[in-house]
């Protein structure tokens, strides 16, 4: 199983200091269980991302840039994090049940709503009005959105212009101005 992100990053930072690049040490301003280090640490060897460390951390320790040495190594990490972890969102967790419940043989009734039909509910729904509403249909998803958690406390965002929209207009009754920080000026 894939650990938590906050774990594993952590753990990512841990095995640099670890190795001698004592300027990565941010680890040590978070309380982590062993446990917890040792189930991340085995996933960084399995990934393979322990040995990118090993070998960024030798080239940090023969004069390479610290942060461009960590960057390389943190951008494999997030790869493989992500291609593991399966990440989604409430809805799209339930989309999946609701698609695999229609793809059993079994001679169940279905839970009486499609999948658009749930997509185009959710879509508008906040988190506890789309729990309750799955409850209702006889759906307990599991889903976790403290998996995707940084170390400070935030949650990751499939970011894009449909978020930034959605965002806006929520924001909107609320502003003045509104406009959209983008990559490029166009």
């Amino acid at each position: 199983a894939v650990p938590a992100y906050k774990t594993a990053y952590l753990a990512l930072i841990r095995r640099f200091h670890a190795a001698g690049v004592e300027e990565l040490n941010g680890h040590l301003l978070y309380a982590v269980a062993d446990s917890e280090y040792r189930a991340a640490d085995a996933w960084l060897e399995r990934t393979g991302i322990a040995g990118a460390v090993a070998a960024a951390a030798a080239d940090v320790i023969a004069g390479a840039d610290v942060d461009a040495a960590f960057d390389r190594t943190a951008e494999q990490f997030l790869s493989a994090w992500e291609g593991e972890a399966g990440l989604a969102t409430y809805a799209e967790a339930v989309a999946d049940h609701l698609r695999q419940r229609e793809a059993d043989d079994d001679g169940a009734a279905g839970p009486g709503i499609t999948v658009d039909a749930w997509l185009a509910f959710a879509a508008g729904a906040s988190h506890a009005v789309a729990m309750e509403r799955a409850r209702a249909l006889g759906l307990e998803v599991s889903w976790d959105p403290e998996l995707a958690a940084t170390p400070e406390g935030y949650y990751q965002v499939r970011g894009g212009i449909p978020y930034a929209i959605a965002k806006s207009l929520a924001a909107a009754p609320f502003a003045d101005v509104l406009w959209m920080e983008t990559k490029t000026a166009d």
